[in-house]
């Protein structure tokens, strides 16, 4: 009798969903794989954590004496759902995902430096996870998946992301991309309302961690027609994700505005 054919391997070519992730990667060998790379980041980016705030931003946004996370409770909560309040401390933009994050530091760990670095660290390792996850969501096979986000996480580039700690925005714009790319992916394999809003509000804080994060509305109805989710709702749900983009496309230029015309006069 004639031998068996291999089976082939999960690609998004062949008219086939791929497998899913437990299958692929069990879970020992994810835990395996995160635990690699926050070693890898703790080994390469560590020594940023003896450095003192970088003199371009973190010095008079965060750490100088009349720093906004300092703000009292009211004053936060206007800022953070005021766009036209006065944003020249605040650098000049919108961003309240990142804001509030750094007030969380501020509040548990006062403004110490080795606080802010030990988190930005840890979203390095966190976002290295996430996208290793949506590989192996995507058909990679565990290994490859590993070494290309370990070259993510350990390229020079994201060194400035470790040292510099208003760069955090990258971090979390990157980690709730991420996160919303899988819940795109899982719902195509699956359809499932919570897993899309899920993907919806991850992709929502993307945006107001950075609003470079108003490509996953593309990115993530590209990735429905890879996977092969077809149709009228695909374009619906392309208008979903495109409506929080718009508006904080809309707000940030605002404040932009605002903020320039403030330091202006």
């Amino acid at each position: 009798s004639p031998l068996p054919l291999p089976r082939p391997r999960p690609c998004l070519h062949n008219g086939a969903w791929p497998r899913p992730m437990s299958s692929l990667c069990p879970l020992r060998r994810y835990l395996a794989s995160v635990l690699v790379l926050s070693a890898a980041v703790a080994a390469v980016h560590g020594r940023c954590l003896a450095y003192a705030p970088v003199s371009w931003d973190d010095d008079h946004l965060i750490f100088r004496s009349d720093s906004p996370y300092r703000a009292p409770s009211r004053e936060v909560v206007r800022l953070l759902l005021d766009p036209s309040a006065d944003r020249v401390r605040w650098g000049r933009e919108y961003l309240p995902v990142r804001d509030l994050s750094c007030m969380a530091d501020a509040f548990f760990f006062g403004l110490d430096p080795l606080a802010f670095h030990l988190v930005n660290l840890g979203l390095l390792a966190l976002l290295g996870a996430a996208w290793f996850c949506l590989l192996v969501r995507l058909g990679a096979w565990p290994g490859p998946a590993l070494f290309a986000a370990l070259l993510f996480v350990l390229h020079p580039l994201n060194a400035g992301q470790a040292a510099w700690i208003t760069a955090r925005k990258d971090l979390l714009a990157g980690l709730f991309a991420a996160g919303a790319l899988l819940g795109v992916a899982r719902f195509a394999r699956r359809p499932d309302g919570p897993v899309f809003l899920g993907a919806w509000a991850l992709a929502v804080l993307a945006v107001g961690s950075k609003l470079t994060a108003v490509f996953l509305p593309f990115a993530g109805f590209l990735l429905e027609r890879a996977l092969g989710r077809t149709g009228r709702g695909t374009f619906g749900r392309l208008a979903l994700f495109l409506a929080p983009a718009v508006l904080a496309v809309v707000i940030g230029r605002f404040v932009s505005e605002s903020a320039g015309g403030a330091a202006k006069a």
